[in-house]
């Protein structure tokens, strides 16, 4: 009979705080190296992307983001839109699906994790899951979407150790989109579930 070794949860859980603290400082080297860059240093650019998708992996361990249902892996974007975005899902003609985080997702430690949680734990593995993922010119079924992550999220709050300012943020963008609905779905949403009516 093979034993096999328990590690209480106390001892996962302070394991992760380390790791989400590490990362708190990754973030923290970032932003110097971005401030540098904007202060004229444009030859930091490639040592900023690399450190940021360190981060991103680093992220994806501290804070057990399950990536299992992204084949291709969570990548930094510094390009076109991704410059103002934190995160998006994408699906290219040919179905190859791609997970991609802009530069604001890293505001903070427990920021970027939500970020990437939002992306692949929420489009990903509960909505492109269930057979799809919705048309950008469906306005009403992307706002459900959202709304569905930013619950997602609020409801993690303490997973990955958003302030109070962060959670406001993300209460304030749940509510724009919640009031473009029509009113059948605001009370879908309101009952948890996120299929347009």
């Amino acid at each position: 009979m093979k034993l096999r070794h328990i590690v209480p949860f106390s001892i996962l859980a302070v394991a992760g705080t380390a790791r989400a603290a590490s990362l708190a400082e990754e973030i923290d080297d970032i932003h110097r190296l971005d401030a540098r860059i904007a202060a004229g240093a444009p030859e930091l650019v490639g040592r900023a992307a690399r450190m940021k998708q360190a981060a991103i992996q680093h992220a994806i361990v501290a804070y057990a983001i399950d990536t299992r249902s992204v084949p291709t892996g969570v990548h930094y974007s510094p390009h076109g839109s991704m410059r103002e975005r934190e995160g998006a899902t994408l699906v290219d003609r040919d179905g190859t699906l791609r997970v991609e985080i802009g530069d604001p997702a890293f505001r903070s430690a427990g920021w970027l994790g939500s970020t990437i949680a939002h992306e692949v734990e929420v489009h990903v593995n509960r909505q492109v899951a269930r057979g799809g993922h919705t048309s950008a010119s469906d306005d009403e079924s992307v706002s459900i979407e959202e709304i569905q992550a930013y619950d997602f999220e609020l409801a993690s709050g303490a997973r990955f150790g958003l302030e109070p300012d962060e959670l406001d943020v993300l209460r304030h963008r749940r509510m724009a989109l919640y009031r473009t609905l029509q009113y059948e779905n605001r009370r879908r949403v309101d009952s948890g579930v996120y299929i347009k009516w």
